[in-house]
Parts: C-alpha cells; sequence; structure tokens
C-alpha cells in the first residue's frame, strides 16, 4: 500500500451506526465549564444544545441610581 492511498484512506468519513449518535460538551469561553452539547447523529444532522447561567437581577429606582 503506498503512503498517498493510506492518506486517502485515513481522510474517509464513515457514517455511524443506525441510531448512533456521539455528544461531545461544549466548554463556555467566559467560564471554562461545560455549557453545553454538540450532538452529531448517524445520518450526518449536527444538533447543538446550549444552556444558559442563571442571572441576579435586582431592580432599584431612579432615585436609588442618581444617588
Amino acid at each position: 500500500m503506498t503512503e498517498s492511498f493510506k492518506d486517502k484512506l485515513r481522510s474517509l468519513s464513515f457514517p455511524r451506526k443506525l441510531g448512533q449518535k456521539e455528544k461531545v460538551p461544549v466548554i463556555n469561553e467566559d467560564t471554562g465549564r461545560v455549557g453545553g452539547y454538540y450532538t452529531k447523529h448517524w445520518d450526518g444532522k449536527q444538533d447543538v444544545n446550549v444552556t444558559p447561567e442563571s442571572v441576579a437581577v435586582t431592580a432599584k429606582t431612579q432615585e436609588e441610581l442618581e444617588a
């Protein structure tokens, strides 16, 4: 087997078995924690599910902001 043929074989992509999927975690660049998941399906479809972090919100009146 020639080296160029070996390189060609390495470049081929084989689909997963029917019904299988691969779930890869996605890292949030700001916090360094897992922010969601990237899913590769057997039929070539791709999904990304991102879960945003909660935010603490407080309400202030205009007078409190000016003081």
